[in-house]
């Protein structure tokens, strides 16, 4: 057919495979080596399918363990020098822009580096229109990942000589923030507290709700808006992709809570009810047209209450409550199992039953990161007390998994009791975590609920 080969040599495959049987990811991790997901591999292997490159190899690589043991290895010695020549192109720093950066002003330093990391960001994701990209829009929205990231962050330090902490690419930092912070270390007088002006406190204040609302991509001729509210350890990032499978009536707004990705050093809410207080302002704006709620465990309970709230105190309702995988307040058979649980086994409960990744595991940084997620929005669940209300005006479906351990679809049905409108349940492949296994499938459904309350706007 004329096509140019590609041979792609593969680390060993994390989950599936005789790799894992065998114990090899325990013996790659001595030699600095790690294992790739699923998810990783097919990442890796888009990226590659549209590179130039005709043989390569893909494998996680611990660089400062690695250069530990090079080090031992005699033969191998000048390894980093002959990287080095045969990458100038990867090593070499932009001395024109340094310079130039070196003698203007902050203000000016600051948008400098703006378009050239757009034009980067560009680049690495392969958009030829690089001045289209928003700037203050967060890499994580734009399309990063942890390998993307890693490559942005490596091309930044490298070309400009500066040093990007590994936590700001992680926390999904827009451009802006990260011109930001590569104006402290380049710029002629570097940032001051004292430069901010009125014009940024309006922008701290539109940035507010920006923080709230995470992965939004606005659909002006959308008629109907979906917040999505996260569960316990997670974030809105697990709803990133909804927005293009609920096609252009429905407009996706995830909810991002404090202390997580890029509001991971906001301190987390661990009090329930001034967290519904709190999205309710947030939200209000965006509730100029119909709107439906979806929650997910913790999130559904987060969507219960500040439904009640808008219904109370701001006389609107949504068009119809999505609760998953979550007991209603009736339901006190977790609050009593916990009563005999220290705070770590509550802890390492909530993580059992959340499905996390294996790689996250292996990483001592992520699962610390994650654990103190967890501990926070331990707090904020054992900080809810129901407190008797009339029933809601607007229609719930509770959705569970077949398989889940925390819920059963008796008890789910419980929820019927918080609605004096319609109410069904239905049930999906999966445990705890179903609505990523069973992601189409739970969007198809709630997409057809939606399509009939839609064209009856």
């Amino acid at each position: 057919m004329g096509l140019p080969g590609l041979s792609i040599h593969w680390g060993d495959l994390t989950q599936v495979g005789e790799a894992v049987e065998h114990g090899a990811e325990v013996r790659e991790q001595k030699q600095a080596l790690g294992s790739l997901t699923p998810t990783q591999m097919l990442e890796s292997l888009e990226l590659l399918m549209s590179s130039e490159v005709t043989e390569v190899g893909v494998v996680p690589i611990n660089w400062s363990a690695w250069q530990e043991r090079v080090a031992q290895w005699l033969f191998l010695k000048d390894w980093e020098e002959t990287i080095k020549i045969a990458s100038p192109q990867q090593s070499t720093k932009n001395v024109e822009l340094i310079q130039k950066l070196a003698t203007v002003s902050t203000q000016e330093g600051k948008q400098i580096l703006v378009e050239y990391i757009q034009k980067q960001v560009g680049q690495i994701l392969k958009i030829n229109a690089s001045n289209l990209i928003d700037p203050q829009q967060s890499i994580l929205e734009l399309g990063f990942d942890s390998l993307t990231g890693i490559e942005l962050r490596s091309k930044l330090e490298s070309q400009l000589e500066v040093t990007i902490s590994a936590d700001k690419i992680q926390q999904g930092l827009s451009i802006i923030e990260l011109a930001e912070e590569l104006t402290k270390q380049l710029t002629q007088d570097g940032y001051s507290p004292e430069i901010i002006n009125s014009e940024d406190e309006i922008k701290e204040l539109v940035d507010k709700t920006r923080r709230w609302i995470a992965y939004h991509q606005p659909k002006p001729n959308a008629r109907l808006r979906l917040f999505c509210f996260h569960p316990w350890g997670s974030s809105a990032s697990m709803f990133q992709g909804w927005s293009d499978q609920l096609l252009t009536d429905i407009e996706v707004l995830p909810i991002q809570l404090p202390g997580r990705q890029r509001r991971l050093q906001e301190k987390p809410f661990t009090e329930f009810v001034p967290l519904i207080q709190v999205l309710g302002e947030i939200i209000s704006p965006y509730l100029d047209r119909p709107f439906a709620f979806f929650g997910h465990s913790m999130g559904a309970l987060i969507a219960f209450e500040l439904a009640h709230v808008l219904e109370q105190e701001y006389n609107l309702k949504p068009l119809h409550l999505f609760l998953s995988a979550a007991l209603p307040p009736s339901d006190t058979s977790l609050s009593k199992e916990f009563e005999s649980f220290s705070q770590e086994q509550r802890l390492n409960y909530l993580m059992n039953i959340s499905e996390i990744p294996k790689d996250i595991y292996d990483d001592p940084s992520l699962l610390q990161e994650l654990m103190n997620v967890f501990k926070a929005d331990l707090k904020l669940l054992q900080s809810y007390t129901y407190v008797e209300k009339p029933p809601l005006s607007c229609p719930i479906s509770s959705f569970g998994g077949i398989n889940d351990s925390l819920t059963s679809e008796k008890q789910l049905s419980e929820w019927s009791k918080y609605t004096s409108s319609t109410f069904e349940v239905q049930m999906f492949p999966g445990k705890h975590m179903f609505l990523k296994d069973s992601q189409k499938l739970l969007l198809d459904t709630i997409y057809q609920m939606l399509s009939i309350k839609i064209d009856m706007i």
